[in-house]
């Protein structure tokens, strides 16, 4: 699963639990101490979480972090998660597909620079 989608997939998972708390995006944004903007873009997936966030993101919830982690495990091609997987089983394997998005991206540049060599 790309990164991109795992990132998507936890931010959906944080709006749902904000939303089953009544809480609107600026006041998961104020408990947590961030920028409603900031928010917007973690429920949107458009930026890398760190730990840290999403530790502070558990809290302003009041659910266990590994809450945040849980993806849909039906949906066709996301295998990397189960509901039994512990918190460390889920990091590592988020960390996996992030090195290996890192080397694809690595590679990508590699042969880009090749190409553009090649056409000086």
């Amino acid at each position: 699963m790309p990164q991109t989608k795992i990132l998507v997939e936890i931010g959906v998972r944080i709006k749902s639990i904000r939303k089953d708390k009544k809480l609107s995006q600026s006041d998961l944004a104020n408990l947590c101490d961030f920028e409603k903007a900031t928010m917007s873009r973690i429920e949107s997936g458009q930026t890398n979480v760190t730990i840290f966030t999403l530790f502070k993101i558990s809290n302003a919830l009041n659910v266990h972090i590994s809450e945040l982690l849980k993806i849909k495990e039906n949906e066709p091609g996301n295998k990397f998660v189960n509901q039994s997987d512990s918190l460390p089983e889920v990091m590592s394997k988020l960390a996996y597909e992030a090195s290996i998005t890192l080397k694809i991206s690595f590679i990508d540049i590699i042969l880009h620079k090749k190409t553009l060599n090649n056409m000086i």
